[in-house]
């Protein structure tokens, strides 16, 4: 929503984000102190991505980061209702009224699959790549995402052991 209205942080008068209640236990901390509890905590995210904060990068979920003030003056923004009486977990609507009175609003549900599979491909891997750029070379990036492609049809699986094995090493020195 934040590029389809190209939303500015500013624009942003509250923000109303409504799941099942299954999320409480599981990413409902309201105000994380670290990068780990920014993760699970649907208030924060919703307020990174109308700040344009890449959620994809581990960058984004520093210690640091979860202080950025224009992130946290947004997550001030934002409330999380929660319905016990919504069986569907993977469904959630974010209400955005903005400023000059515009009410935005949007349903997801993340158990959808995706329509378009290659474009879903795209953005794991993009996302791959974003979490294993400080371990990885991109060759090696790129020649571990064709193995995971090519799983079902390699006879042996030592290309992909030997990556694995060589990281590992790599991980201890």
């Amino acid at each position: 929503m934040r590029l389809q209205h190209a939303l500015r942080v500013d624009d942003v008068c509250r923000v109303t984000v409504r799941a099942s209640s299954a999320c409480e236990g599981v990413c409902n901390i309201a105000e994380p102190r670290t990068g780990l509890e920014a993760k699970f905590s649907l208030r924060h995210t919703v307020a990174m991505a109308l700040a344009g904060v890449d959620t994809a990068g581990l960058d984004a979920f520093s210690d640091e980061a979860v202080y950025a003030p224009e992130v946290v003056a947004l997550r001030d923004r934002v409330q999380v209702l929660l319905a016990p009486q919504c069986p569907d977990l993977t469904l959630s609507e974010v209400v955005i009224e903005t400023q000059s009175g515009t009410v935005l609003r949007q349903r997801y549900d993340s158990g959808r699959p995706a329509s378009d599979l290659l474009e879903q491909q795209q953005r794991l891997e993009e996302k791959f790549r974003l979490l294993v750029k400080s371990v990885l070379i991109p060759d090696e990036c790129d020649e571990l995402i064709d193995l995971v492609a090519r799983l079902d049809e390699l006879t042996d699986l030592s290309p992909l052991a030997g990556m694995l094995a060589r990281q590992a090493c790599a991980d201890r020195h």
